[in-house]
C-alpha cells in the first residue's frame, strides 16, 4: 500500500519531496520496491514513531522551514493522482491556514456499499475523513501541536470535542445543529487557525484499509474489470 500511495504523489506531480514516517528498517529490508526508492534518493525515511502524530512532527522537524505540507497515510489503497490533484488544487484557492478532505457519506455508501466507514454529522450533513490534509503556512502547522493533544484523549470523544469545538458547540453537535463550517470556524476562534474542509467528489478518498475486510474491499475494487461508476465520472 504505501508503494501505491509514494507512486500515485509521484505522478500526480503535485509534491517537490516525499517524507515517510516508518516501516521499520527490517520491512523495508524485505521490500525491494521500497528499498530501492528510499536509497536513491526519490523518498527520504524516518524511522516510525508511537503515534501519528508524533510521526507528523517528526517530518516536520527534519523539514523545517514554512513550505505547505501535504500528508496522508500508507493506508490509503485507492489514492490515486487525480484525488490528490483535486484535492491540493482546492487547498491552495482558499486561501486558508490548513485544510482536511471529506467526502459525503452517503455518496461513498452508494458506490460502496460494502464499505464500513465512520461518519462525522453535522446539522448540513455527514462525511467521512479522507486521511488527507494540508498545512499550508506556519499558523497551519500548530495544528500538529493540537492533534497531539486530541490523540492523547482519543479515548474519551466528549474530551476531544471539548478541546476542540467549546462547550458550547459541543453541545450544539450533540443535539444536530451544528454545521460543518461551524465547527472549523471553533479553530480560528479558539487558536487563530483559519481551517477549512475540502469536500472531494471521489468516493474512493474515503476508504483506508483499518480491517482485514478493508483489505479485501479495496483488492476486489482494484481487481481486473471491477470499476465503479461513481469514481468513474469523477476521474
Amino acid at each position: 500500500m504505501i508503494i501505491r500511495v509514494i507512486e500515485a504523489i509521484q505522478a500526480s506531480a503535485m509534491s517537490r519531496s516525499i517524507t515517510i514516517c516508518g516501516p521499520a528498517r527490517a520491512t523495508i529490508d524485505e521490500c525491494p520496491a521500497l528499498r530501492d526508492l528510499i536509497s536513491g534518493g526519490h523518498v527520504a525515511w524516518l524511522p516510525p514513531q508511537d503515534s501519528p502524530c508524533s510521526s507528523t512532527a517528526a517530518c516536520m522537524e527534519v523539514m523545517g522551514g514554512s513550505d505547505p505540507v501535504f500528508i496522508t497515510t500508507a493506508d490509503h489503497g485507492l489514492l490515486n493522482p487525480d484525488i490528490i490533484s483535486h484535492f491540493l488544487g482546492q487547498s491552495a484557492a482558499v486561501a486558508a491556514d490548513a485544510t482536511v478532505g471529506l467526502v459525503d457519506y452517503h455518496t461513498l455508501m452508494q458506490a460502496y456499499p460494502a464499505s464500513r466507514r465512520t461518519r462525522l454529522k453535522f446539522h448540513d450533513g455527514s462525511y467521512c475523513g479522507c486521511n488527507l490534509f494540508t498545512l499550508l503556512n506556519d499558523r497551519g502547522r500548530q495544528l500538529v501541536t493540537l492533534w497531539k493533544s486530541v490523540e492523547e484523549n482519543r479515548k474519551h470523544p466528549l474530551r476531544i470535542l471539548g478541546t476542540l469545538l467549546g462547550p458550547g458547540r459541543t453541545l450544539s453537535y450533540l443535539l444536530g445543529r451544528l454545521t460543518l463550517d461551524n465547527a472549523l470556524q471553533s479553530l480560528q476562534e479558539k487558536y487563530q487557525i483559519d481551517a477549512r474542509a475540502v469536500r472531494l467528489p471521489y468516493p474512493a478518498a474515503g476508504i483506508d484499509v483499518d480491517t482485514v475486510a478493508d483489505l479485501q474491499l479495496v483488492e476486489s475494487i482494484l481487481s481486473p474489470g471491477a470499476g465503479t461508476a461513481a469514481d468513474s465520472r469523477h476521474g
